[in-house]
């Protein structure tokens, strides 16, 4: 466990010293380098030349490339001991590098956050803050790339899963201090622009909206819904609809994403300003304007 400690903290250091930041910036900033720049940087980092991965990464590699998601998901959702953890993130890491979207970040996420709640308070800290970038970054790619999806609810509906299954981890992040807050927002960004170029159509991200369900709620046909538990708070009944067989996301032609794409783009640093500023905060909030 010493050796798994070690290289998550590792991890967790060279992440930030790969991305050129101003000192204690009470905002988000935009990229100070470009994308292939950022990737030089990032690369020790993400993409070391052997680094361990796991023992089914061959596995891994085969549900990705061809888009089993369903089955990845859930193999990487699973429980796991924190060296094959650790193996996992490696893995992970390096997906992401290479332009693997929303299910992987999100993966990558929970693994960090899953980790750092195990490990003493001076270790796991480092994980915890990585966990909380990941969730920018996650959310970076529904504002950013959802401009591709033809559902426009798509990408909306990631954006609220986000919040509202992961409420500690949102609450984590209001303990941190203002400039930490904005240093991990511009990290995000900064590896957001670094795998722009890699990221293809993301099928998760534009999956789950209104369209998918709309099929459903047709492929169901008269057969009636299945109940599930409530979330927290819910009044009522809550049912699932299950997906259309054969159902698969649609994207809008490039000349149509591109532009709304470079406008999300300009816009993020503000709008993850917004979102970092508490009303404790000494700085006044970042105006709309």
């Amino acid at each position: 466990m010493a050796r798994s400690q070690t290289l998550a903290t590792l991890f967790v250091a060279s992440i930030s010293l790969g991305v050129a930041l101003p000192a204690a910036a009470q905002q988000v900033v935009p990229p100070q380098q470009d994308g292939a720049t950022l990737r030089a940087a990032l690369a020790p980092t993400m993409a070391l030349p052997g680094k361990p991965m796991p023992t089914d990464a061959s596995a891994l590699d085969a549900m990705f490339g061809q888009r089993d998601w369903t089955r990845l998901a859930a193999r990487l959702h699973s429980e796991r001991s924190a060296p094959q953890t650790l193996l996992d993130m490696n893995w992970e890491q390096k997906r992401i590098y290479d332009g693997a979207g929303f299910l992987i970040s999100y993966a990558y996420m929970n693994d960090l956050w899953r980790m750092g709640a195990s490990l003493p308070p001076q270790t796991g800290a480092g994980l915890q803050q990585t966990a909380a970038m990941m969730f920018l970054y996650s959310l970076d790619l529904t504002v950013i790339d959802g401009p591709k999806c033809a559902d426009v609810t798509a990408a909306g509906h990631r954006r609220e899963q986000l919040s509202a299954q992961n409420p500690a981890l949102v609450a984590y992040i209001k303990t941190l201090p203002r400039a930490e807050r904005m240093k991990l927002g511009t990290i995000s960004l900064s590896i957001e622009a670094a795998t722009a170029a890699l990221r293809p159509n993301d099928e998760i991200l534009c999956s789950g909206g209104l369209s998918e369900m709309q099929a459903g709620l047709k492929a169901q046909g008269n057969t009636p819904l299945p109940q599930v538990p409530n979330a927290p708070g819910t009044i009522g009944k809550s049912y699932a609809v299950p997906s259309a067989p054969g159902y698969a996301p649609q994207f809008v032609a490039e000349t149509v994403w591109r532009p709304k794409q470079t406008e999300a783009r300009a816009a993020m640093p503000k709008a993850l300003t917004r979102m970092l500023t508490l009303p404790t905060d000494s700085q006044p909030p970042v105006s709309a304007k």
